[in-house]
């Protein structure tokens, strides 16, 4: 059965598709009017439309006196199916000029707009950004992975600064991108994760089991006091990654084996046993690696409490890495964002996308 939260996706995603469709019909048919001052609006009649994102109901499409008027934008009946992915995609990203978009409209689409009409179809999509932003959530998560991502927009100056993303696992396998923040700070802060945890709360996030995490400096603390009863891992690939960039190189291959009798152990018991040999065997050779694990021990083996089945996807915060590259992938093209409301456009349109992904790949093996 579909999420509730999958549902009002999919039934927003629609509207605003609707109503930017139907905006764009009314300025393609008043540029229409004023070019033929003897024609006359006459009201609107039905029609269904296949797009990329689902069949919509009863499209007004606007219609004159004359019968003369079509819009350029809609496809004749023998074109069924319509894409706005490419349209959405120059209008509302990348910085744009009113000039570029009117350009592609028109030569794309065979329709003239003026700089008012595309400004007004600017803001129906910023609605729908921020609808998205602050849709309802499910009350309980078996899992929901933070990690922040640096683009670079201009302030004045052009700086690196981070976004916030979230991934939530359901109990039923389903995951999906929580949304996105960007706070406006030169570095990633628990004090902006905090504000990013309330928020989720607010929408209606209750309980939470496992947050997966790198290890920001508060940000284990910044949890318990969000969500006191739920468990928080360490990103494990992080902690070994950190301790071989500190090691020797003739010493990795048997660090990073040793490393692997922790946290590739069957049950918690066990991982602490091991811990301890290779606390035995390397605090005199590599005593940096032996206390950041001693350190975060039992953070870093919260997930060892989970089962086996899942245990593979939650002791890393590898899923979420995975797309902020794809993020980072995306925007390479774009050397800075020019205003903080381009760059909320280009990452609605590829995390509204890589969400859609996430939904048709189910995760085997939550239930606990």
């Amino acid at each position: 059965m579909e999420s509730k939260t999958g549902e009002y996706y999919r039934r927003e995603v629609k509207s605003f598709i609707k109503e930017f469709l139907h905006t764009l019909m009314l300025e393609d048919r008043q540029e229409h009017l004023t070019s033929h001052p003897d024609d006359k609006g006459n009201g609107f009649y039905d029609r269904d439309l296949t797009t990329s994102i689902g069949h919509l109901d009863d499209l007004k499409i606007p219609r004159t006196r004359s019968g003369e008027f079509s819009p350029a934008i809609l496809p004749t009946r023998r074109r069924a199916s319509f894409d706005l992915e490419e349209l959405v995609f120059a209008m509302h990203v990348g910085g744009s000029s009113m000039r570029d978009i009117s350009r592609f409209i028109e030569r794309v689409y065979s329709a003239s707009l003026g700089r008012d009409a595309i400004s007004r179809l600017t803001d129906v999509a910023q609605g729908i950004i921020d609808k998205w932003k602050n849709r309802p959530l499910e009350k309980h998560y078996t899992a929901i992975f933070l990690d922040a991502t640096f683009v670079k927009l201009r302030r004045g100056d052009v700086r690196s600064e981070p976004v916030y993303v979230a991934i939530g696992v359901l109990p039923n396998g389903d995951r999906q991108i929580l949304g996105f923040t960007i706070f406006g700070s030169e570095g990633e802060s628990a004090a902006s994760w905090h504000e990013y945890l309330r928020k989720l709360k607010e929408r209606g996030v209750k309980t939470v089991d496992l947050f997966i995490t790198d290890n920001l400096s508060g940000l284990s603390e910044t949890i318990g006091r969000a969500f006191p009863e739920a468990q928080h891992q360490l990103c494990v690939v992080h902690q070994v990654r950190n301790c071989l960039r500190d090691t020797r190189s003739k010493d990795k291959a048997e660090l990073a084996a040793d490393m692997k009798t922790i946290y590739r152990a069957d049950n918690l018991g066990v991982a602490r046993e091991n811990f301890e040999i290779f606390k035995k065997k390397w605090l005199q050779r590599n005593s940096k690696a032996v206390h950041r694990w001693e350190l975060n021990l039992t953070n870093l083996l919260t997930f060892l409490n989970f089962p086996a089945g899942l245990r593979r996807y939650i002791y890393t915060t590898n899923m979420l890495e995975r797309l902020n590259k794809e993020i980072k992938r995306r925007i390479k093209v774009i050397e800075s964002f020019s205003t903080e409301h381009s760059l909320e456009k280009m990452l609605y349109l590829i995390l509204r996308e890589e969400d859609e992904k996430l939904s048709k790949r189910k995760m085997p093996n939550v239930g606990i």
